[in-house]
């Protein structure tokens, strides 16, 4: 019932409330939200009824309790959660609470993530900078209660009103503007400006500076592990973690291409590792073969030495071994690469041969016009000289 919501256009000769749009627009949040919340609950639930480890009771409550435990575990489930009060609350009272839910943009983007991490993640430390600059603008407070009063226009009549306005109008930074101006001929003046000059050093610049260096100084660590994170995913192997460069020399000598993207897309994949944990947690346990029982053991006990770190067949399989489902290029193997830097080194012996031979006629031309020089050592060395 907002007038402000209240406009309408026509189309085709319908006209249609700008409300009811918004409201039939907005039902999308509590249907998706309900949607991903009641999926996850369903899903979750017979995996906690059955699961024997937690200790949890055959019975519907304890069920019940320890799948919404399960489900507020998950920060996903928590933020949709949200989502769905804020449209619900949008729906039955005003349409200004679906701008809230556009928040949604920042958990979709690491960047964005980042940036909120950059605040939340220092919480402990910037919550206790904050309560020390409280305390030191309550005593600031004091002061002005007890000597400056007269200066704040009738708002510091009492000393917790003279703090709520210092804290204030402090925390905006026009605290000085707020005063009455101070002049020279003024009773008092040389302590005014000491009481301004310290709030502004004390709590604009050195108290503000070290909040937002606490912040950008975290943001700056968050971004530098995202790129090294990135760097590690480019250059090493998920599973193996390999050096890529290794692995492609070493798969090229067995006449395979691109040997990283081989062993990242086929021999190491790493969703089959994934799909592989699944498959042995929901196995009935009297059915796991020998080095099935082995791994899920080492899953209880989040050992990893099971995976294949540090080794990969394609780095350390006999040369001219034929690997299982990797492709051999028919020519480039060891043989063809021994005979092409063979012909190489030849063309280079040829080269140098030539050079040489260039430069002895140029040293005969010279002598011809010329006095013998003195023996001098040779400036090019023989073809023979050359080790390859």
């Amino acid at each position: 019932n907002d007038p402000r919501f209240q406009e309408t256009w026509t189309r085709g000769g319908i006209v249609v409330g700008a409300p009811l749009v918004a409201k039939i627009a907005g039902l999308s949040w509590p249907l998706s939200g309900t949607l991903m919340i009641g999926l996850f609950w369903v899903l979750t639930s017979p995996w906690v009824a059955t699961d024997t480890e937690t200790g949890c009771p055959s019975n519907p409550p304890a069920i019940v309790i320890a799948t919404a435990r399960s489900c507020l575990s998950q920060k996903v489930i928590v933020r949709q959660l949200l989502w769905l009060l804020l449209s619900i609350v949008a729906q039955c009272t005003s349409p200004v609470y679906f701008s809230f839910t556009m928040l949604d943009v920042v958990f979709h983007s690491p960047v964005l993530g980042n940036v909120i991490l950059a605040v939340t993640k220092p919480g402990k430390t910037l919550m206790l900078t904050g309560f020390v600059g409280l305390v030191i603008m309550f005593q600031f407070g004091l002061v002005a209660f007890y000597i400056f009063r007269p200066d704040f226009h009738g708002s510091c009549s009492s000393a917790l009103g003279c703090i709520v306005t210092v804290v204030y109008e402090g925390m905006q930074g026009v605290l000085m503007e707020f005063m009455s101006f101070n002049v020279p001929s003024k009773d008092g003046y040389v302590a005014r400006v000491a009481f301004d000059l310290s709030f502004y050093t004390v709590i604009t610049t050195v108290l503000m500076n070290v909040i937002f260096g606490i912040i950008i100084d975290t943001f700056g660590e968050l971004r530098d592990k995202q790129a090294e994170r990135e760097e590690h995913l480019r250059t090493k192997a998920f599973v193996s973690c390999l050096d890529r460069q290794e692995v492609d020399r070493e798969a090229q000598l067995r006449g395979i291409r691109n040997g990283f993207d081989v062993l990242e897309e086929q021999r190491q994949n790493r969703w089959d590792y994934m799909y592989f944990i699944f498959y042995v947690k929901e196995k009935d346990a009297t059915e796991y073969s020998g080095p099935e029982t082995r791994i899920a053991e080492a899953l209880k006990k989040k050992d990893i030495s099971w995976l294949p770190i540090g080794r990969a067949l394609i780095m350390t399989s006999p040369l001219g071994e034929e690997i299982p489902d990797v492709e051999v290029e028919a020519a480039g193997g060891p043989e063809e690469e021994e005979d092409e830097n063979r012909k190489d080194i030849v063309a280079l012996k040829a080269k140098v041969n030539t050079i040489s031979q260039q430069l002895s006629m140029i040293q005969d031309l010279l002598t011809e016009h010329q006095e013998p020089p003195r023996q001098r050592p040779t400036l090019m060395p023989s073809s023979s000289g050359l080790h390859y």
